[in-house]
């Protein structure tokens, strides 16, 4: 838990200077495309592992957003990498912040070391192989997933933004779910101008 009590330190932090660079109100005056780079952490059954990925989106209007998202978790016992696409729903822009609830569906790929400690239920019990020396021994498992959070973009400039942003990724084989809480600070970079109200 130590990395991720560090990631909320890091998104309160990062939170309180964007107060500091800003004391304007800005609101969207166009729709567009924005980009984000993000990096935290993400906490499941088996502990605590960062992350690191990035999106692309387009503001269909003022307060929704369609937007496709990738990101690697690099775990202990395995590399997961997920992809999924969804929307965002946005409440008005008020004092440079704007609250957002989001939800997405798309695929998480995993790669599992047999050998590797710890492999969590969701895949062992799938596990076609026995446990061997060598290269080649990782075995790989694609699953529906379901992306569901929220957070709040923060602009401390026309352009760009930073965005706390809390959620859970619900994988499925089937029969059984696995569940990963993720914490992350992105920095959104919209490509409309956000300008600030009168």
């Amino acid at each position: 838990m130590a990395r991720f009590a560090l990631t909320a330190a890091l998104a309160a932090f990062m939170t309180t200077t964007a107060a500091s660079l800003s004391a304007q109100t800005f609101t969207p005056a166009k729709m567009g495309a924005a980009v984000t780079l993000f990096a935290g952490g993400a906490s499941a059954s088996t502990g605590t592992d960062p992350i690191v990925g990035g999106s692309i989106g387009w503001e269909l209007t003022r307060l929704i957003t369609i937007e496709g998202t990738g990101l690697w978790i690099d775990s202990r016992q395995m590399n997961v990498y997920v992809a999924y696409g969804g929307a965002r729903a946005t409440l008005p822009l008020r004092n440079n912040l704007a609250p957002f609830v989001a939800a997405g569906f798309g695929v998480q790929s995993a790669s599992v070391d047999p050998n590797g400690p710890g492999i969590p239920p969701f895949y062992a019990r799938r596990m076609t192989m026995p446990a061997g020396p060598g290269p080649g021994a990782d075995q790989r498992f694609d699953d529906p997933v379901v992306a569901l959070g929220g957070g709040f973009d923060y602009f401390v400039s026309p352009h760009v933004a930073f965005r706390p942003d809390l959620r859970v990724l619900l994988a499925r084989d089937g029969e059984h779910t696995r569940s990963t809480m993720m914490l992350a600070v992105h920095v959104a970079y919209h490509f409309e101008s956000h300008t600030s109200r009168p």
